[in-house]
């Protein structure tokens, strides 16, 4: 009988293995026991989510420095006399004067204003004049004057701030004189009542830089001017102070206010100059001397509404004249006062017989 003899798989290692010691189990270093991770449904282990680095916060942009009160007022300034020179505070150097003026009371407001009292507001509808014309561009540019146009602030009460400034020995130690007004309401309340002047149809210049007739315009434009010639110290208040106040003066903030030759002689003695001046010193009492021999003849005197005279022999069309001076020097020969000048002998001076 044979006898097959069968070895189990393994048995020949187990039966080695067995005179030899069992190796001692890996043991973790002291602490809590390591955890598995959860297993995937289907078995597979799961993997831990990947780190992302880190990353520091976003910085924020950097704020634009605003610009200075300087740079408004140059901006300001430059661009009433690009688009809106009729409106325009002339010559520049005074436009700046009033505007950076220690005593100023327009704000710089916010960079999208439209309205109220700032100068943002004013150089935003200066600038929007470019684009416009006719009416539109008239309301624009009435915006963007010194004064605001009653869209820029209402038109009293920026002039009743100003003037509270201005002309009051309170607030300004230059003036010597009584505040022009005793309160703010008081002033508000005269100007909206009181100065009822209608502006002529006509006027040589826009009402907002027409120093004449019973207006809130013309008492503004007068404390205006004291502002620009401040340089000329107490002086230059106690002159147009008085002319700015309610009851001004029969010479200026009034209807029955007369072209003048002292109005005359201010102007062409300032814009017209070098190549284009009318008098040898170019000084307003030198003019003035030299004027007033030639009243009533050849230039004679005329009513409020005689400011529109664009020709003829009156003071009202020298004045008329006068004041296209500051908005472009060929008009000086226009408003020249000499006879041998006159169109009538060959030149260009428009106010003759």
């Amino acid at each position: 009988m044979l006898i097959f003899a069968f070895l189990a798989c393994g048995d020949k290692d187990s039966s080695d293995s067995a005179t030899q010691q069992a190796p001692e189990p890996t043991t973790e270093p002291a602490g809590e026991p390591a955890t598995e991770p959860a297993s995937e449904p289907g078995g597979e282990p799961a993997t831990e989510p990947a780190t992302e680095p880190a990353t520091e916060p976003a910085s924020e942009p950097a704020s634009e420095t605003p610009p200075s009160r300087e740079e408004l007022c140059e901006d300001w300034c430059h661009v009433t006399e690009s688009n809106c020179a009729e409106y325009a505070v002339h010559p520049h150097e005074s436009c700046l004067d009033f505007c950076n003026h220690e005593l100023q009371v327009i704000p710089d407001g916010a960079a999208d204003d439209t309205e109220g009292n700032s100068l943002y507001c004013r150089i935003n509808h200066a600038n929007n004049a470019a684009s416009l014309q006719g009416a539109e561009l008239h309301s624009s540019c009435e915006a963007a004057s010194f004064n605001g146009g009653g869209v820029c602030g209402n038109t009293c009460e920026n002039y009743c701030a100003q003037v509270d400034m201005t002309c009051n020995p309170d607030n300004n130690s230059e003036y010597n004189g009584a505040p022009n007004y005793s309160s703010q309401e008081e002033c508000i309340q005269i100007c909206e009542t009181e100065f009822t002047g209608q502006p002529l149809p006509n006027p040589p210049v826009p009402i907002t830089n027409f120093g004449y007739g019973n207006t809130a315009d013309c008492r503004y434009y007068h404390i205006k001017v004291s502002m620009m010639h401040a340089d000329g110290g107490p002086a230059a208040y106690s002159m147009h102070c008085p002319h700015g106040s309610a009851p001004s003066t029969s010479d200026t903030c009034d209807d029955e206010a007369k072209p003048n030759m002292a109005n005359y002689c201010s102007f062409v003695t300032t814009f017209c100059t070098d190549e284009h001046a009318l008098f040898e010193n170019n000084d307003v009492a030198g003019c003035m001397g030299i004027m007033n021999p030639l009243t009533p003849m050849p230039y004679a005197e005329g009513p409020f509404p005689s400011f529109q005279d664009s020709s003829g022999s009156t003071m009202g069309c020298l004045n008329y004249w006068a004041y296209q001076t500051a908005l472009d020097s060929a008009n000086c020969a226009k408003a020249d006062w000499r006879e041998e000048n006159w169109v009538s002998n060959g030149g260009q001076g428009i106010c003759h017989p």
